[in-house]
């Protein structure tokens, strides 16, 4: 495929910078424990080879993506390791690898919590097999038994706290038994307390760690506090899409424009986004979405890219969907260069029934792929797709 020079500055231009938007690795497996341990939080590792093509494609177009980058970056400790090196031999002598790439999710004591072998084709893949692992992961556990048996000292009613806000469980019981025995909350140890226990935004414990707002961040630091906020709304938009109930998806926005002010805009529409979707509301999706392409994939192909293929798989029979996914992505098609851009293109046109041009995206798909070298089994079973409801449409009339 050839390009004018206009074009190839555009792409030159317009392709996404994608470093420093996706995982945050570390060093070393020693410095990747101690900080597991400190942080209480699971350490992934990408344990791949030099030689590996699907490391090798992992690296280049699955970890530096902002959507893996932000859910990595918080709930793990993430390390590389060149399983092949010297560097590895430690790490491997517990964890030996058959297959590359394998990737490794591992509690802070060192147990294996769940393993990939391969690759992860998508985002969402590599996101799903994530969110298992946390899912997996539970420290607070032993510590209930503990708690159970009547251990009452602060430092561990504090780790306690933090152990059952990761796991995903309410703090609710123990935040009311520790303010009915600190009614006070004056020590720096009610400050950790608080901040540790802010599960939800709309909790008590929330509630009070935002009313102690500036001793809190004297302790942890404004990113940290900030954080905790943008964690404790995200799962009470949850809550919110679980029960279906607006009120607290609104609660949770008002709360990240008053506490996270930096974060909330975009919070507040991706919110709007998974809420309308899980409700199926494409009325109120379509909105959401028009204003995050508006503010966040602007002069960026891939990031169009993406938001119209969300936009589809969320609503793939609406055709005011497909009609503004297909406008969003009609850029990042005719100069983007990528075959999945093509592909899309072709799936969205199919779905406007304008079959004769999706299947020319389809077919300049296949080329495009043959020249880079990947697999063209999908793109093939598309046009064979596509070609069938021409062939039927035609034997109808």
């Amino acid at each position: 495929m050839k390009y004018s020079i206009l074009s190839l500055l555009l792409i030159i231009i317009m392709t996404p910078m994608l470093s420093g938007q996706g995982i945050e690795f570390g060093h070393s497996w020693e410095e990747a424990q101690a900080k597991a341990k400190q942080e209480n939080k699971i350490i992934f590792v990408d344990g791949y080879a030099s030689w590996c093509g699907p490391c090798k494609r992992l690296a280049k177009k699955i970890f530096p993506l902002e959507e893996v980058g932000t859910y990595f970056n918080q709930h793990f400790i993430n390390l590389k390791l060149d399983m092949e090196k010297p560097e590895a031999r430690t790490f491997r002598s517990k964890h030996p690898v058959r297959a590359y790439p394998t990737l490794f999710f591992i509690s802070p004591d060192g147990k294996t919590i769940h393993k990939i072998r391969g690759a992860p084709r998508t985002a969402d893949a590599l996101l799903a097999q994530a969110r298992l692992a946390v899912s997996k992961y539970d420290p607070s556990q032993d510590l209930e038994k503990q708690y159970t048996s009547g251990n009452r000292d602060e430092a561990f009613l504090i780790s306690y706290a933090a152990a059952l806000r990761k796991a995903g469980k309410s703090t609710g019981k123990l935040t009311h038994e520790y303010i009915k025995n600190h009614p006070d909350l004056s020590t720096e140890n009610d400050m950790k307390f608080l901040y540790e226990a802010s599960g939800d935004c709309d909790s008590r414990a929330f509630e009070l760690m935002t009313k102690n707002k500036k001793r809190i961040i004297e302790l942890v630091g404004e990113d940290a506090f900030a954080l905790r906020v943008r964690e404790a709304c995200s799962r009470t938009v949850r809550k919110a899409i679980d029960f279906k109930v607006e009120n607290l998806l609104e609660e949770a926005k008002n709360n990240m424009k008053k506490y996270n002010r930096q974060d909330a805009d975009r919070f507040a529409i991706e919110a709007d986004m998974n809420y309308y979707s899980a409700t199926k509301d494409s009325k109120h999706y379509l909105k959401a979405a028009k204003r995050y392409s508006k503010k966040y994939t602007k002069n960026n192909l891939h990031k169009q890219y993406l938001t119209a293929k969300k936009v589809f798989k969320t609503f793939p029979m609406d055709q005011q969907v497909i009609k503004y996914a297909y406008k969003l992505l009609d850029k990042a098609a005719s100069i983007g260069g990528r075959p999945e851009y093509l592909v899309l293109q072709a799936k969205l046109l199919a779905g406007m029934n304008r079959e004769t041009e999706a299947l020319q995206a389809a077919q300049k798909a296949l080329h495009l792929a043959g020249e880079y070298g990947e697999k063209t089994t999908v793109i093939q079973g598309l046009i064979k797709t596509i070609q069938g409801k021409i062939d039927h449409a035609k034997s109808n009339h």
